[in-house]
């Protein structure tokens, strides 16, 4: 499964990257609410699902340390991802969050892990992956990769996994674990659609392409 990241200010930049994600080849779609101008959150994950009919939709806010936009308080953050949760088939909720169970969604749950630094030891990464996994419908691993170790051993993370797992490795040098983690029984993989908004993104385009010359 691709998730395009949909990076709009407004609800009609949201609805217009989302036609052209799904032109491009995504199974689903990621609104990243925490790029949006303003506050009617409901709406772009509404207006996303009405033009697009089948996607399914993954509302995420992340905050500013974890490579998202959003600098408010925490406990409005929270508030606003549970009560968009009713229009979306997913949110994504960072493990510390679900392990704090402050929050009840009434749709499934994408626990993720971010690092933006390094990728930490195997044996870290399987029991970080595991955490994810107990408290959520899909576990998220997502590190920054310094050489083709680290892409090899999130690659491993994922092939091992038991259940449903995201995982690839941020960075020039890693961008391939994107498409590599899918083939070998990962649950999705994430694609820009213009703007990157993460480092090593391919696009939608890129991975459909990849993924139907590798597969």
């Amino acid at each position: 499964m691709i998730i395009a990241t949909l990076t709009g200010r407004t609800v009609e930049d949201m609805v217009e990257l989302a036609i052209e994600a799904v032109e491009q080849g995504a199974d689903a779609l990621e609104v990243r609410l925490d790029y949006l101008e303003n506050l009617d959150m409901s709406t772009a994950l509404r207006a996303v699902r009405e033009c697009t009919r089948y996607e399914r939709v993954v509302a995420t806010l992340r905050r500013e340390e974890e490579g998202g936009l959003y600098k408010g308080d925490e406990d409005r953050r929270l508030e606003i991802l549970e009560r968009v949760s009713s229009e979306a088939d997913y949110v994504d909720l960072e493990l510390d969050v679900a392990e704090e169970e402050v929050i009840s969604p009434s749709c499934e749950t994408i626990v993720s892990y971010h690092n933006f630094e390094n990728t930490p030891p195997k044996e870290e990464l399987i029991g970080i992956r595991d955490r994810c996994a107990e408290l959520g419908d899909v576990a998220k691993v997502v590190t920054m990769a310094r050489g083709h170790e680290d892409a090899l051993r999130i690659l491993e993370v994922v092939r091992t996994a038991k259940a449903p797992t995201i995982g690839f490795a941020m960075g020039e040098e890693a961008k391939y674990t994107r498409v590599v983690s899918v083939l070998i029984g990962g649950f999705a993989t994430y694609a820009a659609v213009r703007k990157k908004a993460a480092p090593g993104q391919l696009t939608v385009e890129e991975t459909r392409k990849l993924l139907e010359l590798l597969g």
